[in-house]
């Protein structure tokens, strides 16, 4: 079982979520799973991600695109989880390398956190360029 399960909220951003892949690579922790909750059901996102779900640690989870579902999408990957511990990351945001070591660190002591992670703003977006991933914690802002 892992010990915790990462899901992520995207539309459409296979850029961004490159970079959220890599971040998720880097981790301190290395024992959880990845969950790509997607409302709608881009070509781009199925073409990136569905080589990858091979992997038993990674699933993709889509919903027709219908309008604004987010909520539901992201219930649909929470009964899709394979662990108690449960960490949402936006479609816009890049975890640091502690990132889920500091949840579980939380969790263990009973609490919940809202832990930092770079937010992707369209400019930053496009000066991060896949495969090269900033690791320092000085560039994350709030």
């Amino acid at each position: 079982m892992y010990k915790a399960t990462v899901i992520i909220s995207i539309y459409r951003d296979v850029d961004a979520l490159k970079l959220i892949l890599q971040a998720l690579e880097t981790q301190t922790e290395s024992n959880f799973e990845i969950i790509v909750s997607e409302d709608g059901e881009s070509e781009a996102v199925a073409s990136y991600i569905d080589p990858i779900t091979s992997e038993n640690r990674f699933q993709h989870i889509t919903q027709q695109d219908i309008g604004f579902r987010k909520n539901r999408a992201l219930n649909r990957a929470i009964l899709a989880a394979r662990s108690d511990i449960l960490i949402f990351i936006d479609g816009d945001c890049i975890p640091h390398p502690g990132f889920i070591e500091a949840h579980l660190r939380s969790t263990s002591l009973g609490f919940a956190w809202n832990l930092g992670q770079a937010s992707l703003r369209k400019f930053a977006t496009n000066n991060f360029l896949p495969g090269r991933l900033i690791t320092s914690l000085d560039i994350y802002v709030k």
